[in-house]
């Protein structure tokens, strides 16, 4: 590959993690669905929440924010991801939570873990 295109790869790349992400859908038990997004700012999690829903109201099933990286929330890093989970229709009007979940940044360390089942494996300094 050449320069030009490697570098135009990692903009496109760039671009795509910076922007919002469209809210992914899981099928709920009741037959509903349950949307989740992540988002580094607050405001925007209730936006998307409120443009997947077409405008109308949506009720928070769950919220968290942990730390993140500048492009993506994969491992932890100095940026603050916030994580709302919701449905679209009625609404109880509760606003999220987003207690902190997950492990703290700390500069200079890393960590690398991997999960199977119930045990996770961390691997870092």
């Amino acid at each position: 590959m050449t320069k030009n295109k490697t570098i135009g790869a990692a903009l496109v790349a760039a671009l795509y993690f910076a922007l919002p992400h469209a809210a992914q859908a899981y099928h709920a038990p009741g037959g509903g669905e349950v949307h989740v997004t992540k988002c580094k700012d607050q405001g925007e999690c209730y936006d998307q929440a409120a443009a997947t829903c077409g405008g109308g109201s949506y009720q928070v099933v769950d919220s968290d924010s942990h730390a993140g990286g500048i492009f993506a929330d994969y491992l932890a890093g100095p940026v603050t991801w916030y994580k709302l989970m919701y449905t679209c229709g009625r609404s109880d009007a509760r606003l999220a939570a987003f207690p902190w979940r997950g492990p703290q940044y700390e500069p200079g360390h890393s960590a690398t873990c991997t999960r199977w089942g119930n045990t996770a494996t961390c691997f870092g300094n």
